[in-house]
């Protein structure tokens, strides 16, 4: 059988679904805009909660995917990096700062660091082949939350697999 769905929890389908579509809007919307609207990281925190109070009810099989005190530090360790980087340098948005707020409520603090990290490298990576191809300068603004949004959805489809393999003994 090429696909077995065995031991994978609908609910965790939607949750899944969900946040993609809410990233999807921040990459697209960001891009054109520069902005990233309250409704869209409003939408995933509130997504976040939803899945942190299905897990505790048992919906999501026998393992929680995050835990209170793990969306607790998610978000705090999701957004100060880039609330300091942003009262240093003015380098980051405020859209940034709560969209990683919520994803650390959704992902948990392990996962919204390696969010952060994936997104941070893939934003640095974008800016010097910008630079490099003259399609920047130094001074040149870029939209950073899709950046984040492709880190958010890789560690929150491959984070257990990357902190596994690069963070873990």
């Amino acid at each position: 059988m090429p696909f077995d769905f065995t031991g994978i929890n609908a609910l965790n389908i939607v949750f899944t679904l969900a946040l993609v579509t809410i990233l999807a809007s921040v990459f697209i919307v960001d891009l054109r805009t520069r902005t990233i609207p309250d409704g869209l990281w409003i939408s995933l925190a509130v997504l976040g909660v939803l899945r942190l109070i299905a897990g505790y009810a048992g919906w999501l099989g026998p393992e929680l995917p995050v835990t209170i005190l793990g969306s607790i530090l998610g978000a705090l360790l999701g957004c100060l990096p880039l609330l300091i980087l942003a009262l240093l340098t003015d380098g980051f948005g405020g859209g940034d700062i709560k969209l990683m707020f919520a994803a650390g409520i959704y992902l948990g603090w392990e996962t919204a660091l390696a969010a952060l990290l994936i997104g941070c490298l893939l934003g640095g990576v974008a800016a010097i082949i910008m630079l490099a191809s003259g399609h920047a300068s130094r001074k040149t603004k870029i939209a950073f939350g899709p950046y984040l949004a492709l880190g958010i959805a890789i560690a929150a489809l491959w984070g257990e697999t990357i902190l596994a393999t690069f963070f873990r003994s």
